[in-house]
């Protein structure tokens, strides 16, 4: 584990921060190229919601994080904004970001659902980097196992499942497959179905290993929670939308 890379004097390069931010610059890269292969968005509309979405979804994930300690936070209000030490719910991100995503998407009279099929696939790789960070830094790790691919972390006392690799892997698998087929969709909102389809059933099953995620509401994690809502939401309305848009691509 090395939840410091480096140190320039005082200031420290913390691997969290810093895969979040590399992570940044590489789905910026893919973005921009796909922007230009597609013409769809405009360069500065990338551009624009790159940095939109980087601090909305910071601060969403922070207040998701705060709210869900909200009792934590109530006696030690000036930890509010000590981020450096942590405390980001990745729900938060998706929340507020998706929400700036589609404000702007309409202020710029963009179809909302072709804008969100072209970022929510990027979210998942930014995800990916996160998460590298959470294994350097040592936290986000599993439950006790004794499985060959166990790992022992810092603050764990016996080898734990990775759930930072399992996040990882699921989440880069669901990217390539998004990525892959984008050129392939047969209507607006088709890539967005599928994102709100396997993102937060994956998320579901890895929480049953997360140690440090407690259960909120009848044995399930306040992500496990989040993530039922959002597949019920997405079976209920957005699928039904779906099929409504599919079908009026189709007559078109």
């Amino acid at each position: 584990m090395k939840p410091i890379l480096w140190s320039l004097g005082n200031f420290e390069f913390r691997s969290y921060y810093v895969m979040m931010i590399l992570g940044v610059i590489v789905v910026s890269v893919l973005a921009l190229r796909r922007a230009r292969h597609d013409g769809f968005p405009e360069i500065h509309q990338v551009i624009d919601g790159t940095l939109l979405i980087f601090f909305t979804g910071f601060v969403g994930a922070r207040l998701l994080y705060i709210a869900h300690h909200a009792d934590w936070f109530l006696s030690r209000p000036l930890h509010i904004l000590a981020v450096r030490d942590g405390g980001l719910t990745l729900y938060g991100s998706l929340f507020l970001g998706g929400l700036s995503v589609i404000l702007y998407a309409r202020w710029r009279q963009m179809t909302v659902m072709k804008t969100l099929d072209f970022i929510l696939p990027f979210m998942l790789l930014v995800y990916c980097f996160i998460r590298i960070g959470c294994f350097l830094n040592g936290c986000c790790y599993g439950t006790a196992c004794d499985l060959p691919w166990a790992l022992q972390f810092p603050e764990s006392i016996t080898p734990v499942h990775p759930t930072q690799l399992y996040e990882i892997a699921s989440n880069l698998a669901l990217f390539l497959f998004l990525y892959l087929y984008y050129p392939r969709k047969k209507y607006d909102g088709e890539i967005t179905l599928y994102f709100f389809l396997f993102y937060p059933l994956s998320r579901f099953i890895i929480e049953f290993w997360r140690i440090d995620d407690h259960p909120d509401w009848q044995a399930l994690t306040l992500n496990q929670v989040i993530s039922v809502a959002l597949l019920a939401l997405t079976i209920f309305v957005l699928y039904p939308a779906s099929r409504r848009l599919n079908k009026a691509a189709k007559k078109s």
